[in-house]
């Protein structure tokens, strides 16, 4: 039998793990190497038209999509609102020798100005997708790449979509 301790543990565990983050962006699901992969391949396929001179991550998690940005030439800083994964990721980065090229803020994205970005990377929920797209259309400049795994973002101008992908052009 469950004991109401069991059934309490598990509803805050929910509830700091699922519920809590959703109104500030996505739960951590990494992404895996072929998913990141395929954003990478895509973007080089675009340098021509677009310059991408300063790239983020929006909810960068653990850092390997920065790693892998970074080491394909983009500079890319990221944003990470956990401090377990902030900190995880600024050793995986340090490791990587990416630490003087790469700025990893441990702040909500919500607060931090994204008008110096020419790229931005996310992995978000559908519930915030319609606050973001907001922000992205005040401080983005015009030609600005965002790129958003799974969940569309609303009123943007998709321009390619591969793997799950969404590319828009600001």
């Amino acid at each position: 039998m469950i004991s109401w301790f069991t059934i309490l543990l598990a509803a805050l565990g929910y509830f700091l793990f699922f519920m809590f983050p959703l109104n500030k962006g996505a739960p951590f699901i990494p992404n895996n190497k072929r998913k990141i992969h395929s954003l990478v391949e895509t973007l080089q396929g675009m340098k021509g038209k677009h310059k991408f001179e300063k790239a983020i991550d929006l909810g960068s998690g653990d850092g390997r999509v920065l790693i892998a940005l970074n080491k394909e030439g983009f500079h890319c800083d990221g944003v990470e609102l956990n401090k377990i994964l902030h900190k995880q990721s600024i050793k995986k980065i340090e490791k990587a020798g990416l630490g003087d090229v790469c700025t990893i803020f441990n702040e909500d994205f919500f607060k931090i100005n994204l008008n110096k970005y020419d790229l931005i990377v996310l992995w978000q929920s559908p519930q915030i997708m319609s606050k973001l797209s907001q922000k992205l259309k005040i401080e983005l400049k015009k030609g600005t790449v965002v790129c958003s795994y799974y969940f569309k973002i609303p009123d943007l101008n998709e321009i390619h979509n591969k793997d799950n992908w969404h590319i828009y052009a600001i």
